[in-house]
């Protein structure tokens, strides 16, 4: 993640951006980032806000927001897919 809030996908090989993914003009601080065991989606944890935010990969489209505590509070401070794709924090 960028120190504008901006969360950027690049390919290690050749050095190219793939995607940038930001949900507002105001973009994400304080978030942890997961890639799918796919590769096909990531989800961004909005640190302070407990609120994990799902985008697709390829596309770059956003795909929704949810919380994992239910009510969108409570700091997020690590974030983590299992190999069936299923999301851990703590």
């Amino acid at each position: 993640m960028g120190s504008d809030g901006i969360v950027r996908l690049w390919d290690t090989t050749t050095g190219e951006l793939l995607q940038a993914f930001g949900r507002s003009s105001l973009g994400y601080e304080n978030a942890t980032v997961a890639v799918s065991p796919d590769r096909q989606w990531l989800v961004v944890g909005r640190g302070w806000w407990g609120a994990i935010d799902k985008h697709g990969v390829p596309s770059g489209r956003f795909l929704g927001a949810f919380s994992e505590s239910g009510d969108g509070e409570g700091a997020l401070e690590s974030l983590a897919l299992t190999p069936d794709g299923k999301i851990e924090n703590a």
